[in-house]
């Protein structure tokens, strides 16, 4: 944690960067904008989004 004018900012770190790693620092995100999020991924590419496939179905 890092202090920030007296106050502890949190630090979270993510291992795992696609659908399930994602989707967390989405959630944790919108719990706590003031939250450092760390992701790891050691794949070439990182989840931009969830699962399409409920997107795809609707049309």
């Amino acid at each position: 944690m890092k202090s920030m004018g007296g106050l502890f900012m949190k630090k979270v770190l993510i291992v795992g960067g696609v659908a399930g790693g994602a989707s967390t620092a989405t959630r944790l995100r919108r719990l706590d904008e003031n939250l450092e999020i760390i992701m790891f991924e050691r794949g070439e590419y990182v989840s931009f989004a969830n699962c399409g496939l409920p997107y795809h179905i609707v049309g």
